[in-house]
């Protein structure tokens, strides 16, 4: 298989479970000779610096919320960064964008199906309290229609995908990985 340029998308740069998935990920990717980035949309725990010095592909921070900002300042920094992110795909144009939560599917799939990302999958990391009926219609028509599918993470995402309005044929269930010490 020749070399890809892969982006692995994710919201916020934290300690959680789908932010270790995500730089699982793009290491082992970069392991196997593509060219990986890992974006997120913020640094919410000041990670950035200590994640960059530890890893060997580049970890970019698009710098589109801050924390005790209002709202109209924090949704001008989204438009930036989706602005920056924008010029990025243009710029590197990666064959494959993966997305980690349902705000990152739903920023990054229309943005990567208007600039011609050959190949965007978005993924299903868990339940999300609160998370507003009209908003998973949206999510799960993004899915049906700008996706190549999505990954849900358990069987149990799988089932709540499918609840969402997800099209069965669209999901694949891949279990997280560990990373062999």
């Amino acid at each position: 298989m020749s070399s890809l340029k892969i982006f692995l998308v994710g919201t916020q740069m934290a300690t959680g479970g789908a932010q270790k998935v995500l730089l699982d990920q793009a290491g082992w990717f970069h392991a196997q000779g593509h060219k990986v980035s890992a974006v997120f949309f913020y640094d919410k725990e000041n990670l950035h610096e200590r994640w960059q010095s530890n890893a060997v592909f580049p970890i970019v921070n698009l710098e589109a919320f801050q924390k005790g900002a209002g709202v109209l300042a924090n949704g001008l920094a989204l438009l930036r960064g989706l602005f920056r992110l924008w010029k990025l795909i243009r710029r590197e144009k990666p064959q494959v964008v993966e997305m980690f939560t349902h705000d990152s599917n739903m920023l990054v799939l229309p943005l990567a199906w208007l600039a011609g990302v050959p190949v965007r999958i978005p993924t299903h990391h868990g339940m999300i309290d609160g998370f507003p009926r009209w908003r998973e219609r949206i999510h799960a028509w993004m899915v049906n229609y700008l996706s190549h599918g999505i990954v849900a993470v358990s069987d149990l995402t799988m089932k709540k995908a499918l609840e969402e309005g997800i099209q069965k044929e669209k999901i694949s269930v891949i279990p997280n990985g560990i990373v062999p010490v």
